[in-house]
């Protein structure tokens, strides 16, 4: 930040400085440009990192005390109030120091302000990163990560792990940070150039402008590296909080030799699913005849013409689901052959709603990467996520350039969205504005279904949980759930925190509590 003037008198001193309008708290929570975020980061790190070149502590680091110009999209640290500077003796050990949002664990130990270093300025900037990206400080156990909201960006949350943990000796350096987020964010660049480049195509479509064909690069290229995270990496039971029609103004069309994977995937666990319902089944004579029909041989030359019509290269890992298919299909019952032909053809040559050329080609990015991890986690190999890794996702995909529509506002709207909302979000919402308005909480959102509820003073806990035992009938099922809801995760110095659940914690016990609408 630059001075341009400066006087005194007997009781101040007088700066002139260059004017910013906002704080990052100001605009943090509409920031949404990963480019921007991204340079917001840098320009913290490359802050602190002269900071601490200069001895000093800033100890206070948090959104309201970074200054913003949101036109010149340049921020500065400031607000050095409670700064500890070298050979300096101004701080006395019991000084009360940074908001507590962002205190760091050594800050939470009273008369310890002598002793706060260059660590907890450290944890305090990965809160205010992992902030930026996910609108919610990033205190508790199981906080949102960078990767919950930008999948590309994945590769920054260990950064930020190391910055939070919780043993200061452990956290990186400043100037560590600093070196790991620039050569991350040139990975980054490089991988992205790398999947345009693959994407691009070979002559633009007539309706697009060249303008509007490098848009729909840049955002198809980190769309790509976004569900490569969530094809690889996250797990089953997680996949239902995608919104799978994300950004679907841009459709997608998988390789064919993923398609053809997939197709052989449906055939096999279609026979493997007919063949375990009659081995379950009573067995006779009858049955026998059945499976060694005349017809048989007919119904079997008709599959193995389908298996053909889906080759797989020779290296591939499914390549013996045909074989295995042909065999299990050889010994179903000659009724349930047929009716297993005819749900095949559907699936593999069919074009309706749950056919594979629907759910793999012309579809939005997240739509096929849902339908791909259930088409190939079957039984016939561990669908983990070293064989996830090894697909090469990112080599599978393609832009439908004639199906792009990036001016489709009812598309973009339906797919702004990187998580769906859940069906309770509003009543939640409404329900835990009630309790901030009410109470001195801070609330922060986990990233499976739980929220983070800190009461910033013993005094305070106390009186709710006394204002909520005394609505409760003494042995009631409510006084049970109220008492639940009480139970502290964690305490320390002034400070309770309580983890709750969304849908029933928080929509019907808190709901309860606070007279806010419950259904």
């Amino acid at each position: 930040m630059s001075i341009h003037a400066r006087s005194e008198d007997a009781n101040f001193f007088y700066y002139v400085m260059d004017f910013y309008p906002m704080t990052l708290r100001n605009v943090i929570n509409d920031e949404t440009n990963a480019d921007v975020l991204l340079d917001y980061a840098r320009q913290l790190c490359d802050a602190l990192a002269y900071v601490h070149g200069d001895g000093i502590v800033h100890r206070d680091i948090k959104p309201e005390n970074v200054l913003v110009d949101p036109d010149a999209r340049r921020l500065v640290l400031a607000d050095f109030g409670i700064a500890h500077f070298k050979d300096s003796s101004l701080t006395n050990r019991g000084d009360l120091l940074v908001n507590r949002n962002y205190l760091a664990p050594e800050q939470m130990v009273r008369n310890n302000a002598l002793d706060i270093g260059k660590p907890a300025d450290i944890f305090a900037l990965g809160l205010v990163i992992t902030e930026m990206f996910t609108k919610q400080n990033a205190r508790g156990r199981r906080h949102a990560l960078v990767r919950d909201r930008y999948p590309f960006l994945a590769d920054l949350d260990p950064i930020i792990e190391q910055m939070l943990l919780q043993d200061e000796a452990q956290r990186f350096r400043i100037d560590t940070v600093r070196g790991m987020l620039r050569v991350t964010l040139q990975r980054l660049d490089s991988t992205i150039e790398e999947i345009s480049d693959d994407l691009r195509p070979n002559e633009a479509s007539a309706d697009s402008s060249s303008g509007e064909v490098e848009w729909i690069l840049g955002r198809a290229a980190r769309d790509v590296l976004s569900a490569k995270h969530v094809f690889e990496r996250v797990a089953d039971g997680e996949l239902d909080r995608f919104n799978l029609n994300y950004h679907c103004e841009v459709a997608y069309r998988v390789s064919t030799e993923l398609f053809n994977t997939c197709a052989q995937a449906v055939v096999y666990a279609s026979c493997k699913a007919k063949f375990d319902y009659e081995a379950a089944g009573r067995w006779d004579e009858n049955d026998d005849a059945l499976v060694l029909s005349a017809a048989k041989p007919g119904l079997q030359r008709e599959l193995e013409t389908i298996l053909a019509d889906f080759p797989l290269p020779q290296s591939s890992r499914w390549n013996g689901l045909p074989r295995r298919s042909a065999h299990l299909f050889r010994f179903c019952k000659d009724y349930h052959c047929e009716e297993l032909l005819t749900s095949i053809r559907e699936s593999v040559y069919g074009e309706g709603n749950g056919s594979l050329r629907a759910n793999l080609i012309s579809a939005p990015i997240l739509w096929i990467t849902g339908w791909m991890r259930a088409y190939l986690d079957t039984d016939y190999l561990e669908f983990d996520k070293t064989v996830r890794e090894d697909i090469g996702f990112e080599r599978h995909l393609s832009v439908l350039w004639d199906k792009t529509l990036p001016l489709d506002s009812a598309r973009e709207a339906v797919g702004v969205d990187l998580l769906t909302e859940p069906l309770n979000a509003d009543r939640v919402a409404s329900t835990l504005q009630a309790l901030e308005a009410k109470w001195d909480v801070s609330v922060g959102e986990l990233v499976d279904g739980e929220y983070s509820v800190m009461f910033r003073s013993r005094n305070t806990y106390r009186c709710f949980h006394d204002e909520a035992l005394d609505l409760a009938e003494p042995g009631s099922v409510f006084e049970a759930d109220v008492l639940n809801l009480l139970r502290p995760e964690a305490e320390f110095d002034d400070l309770v925190a309580l983890t709750w659940d969304r849908d029933f914690d928080v929509a019907v016990t808190l709901g309860k509590i606070l007279g806010t609408p419950t259904r």
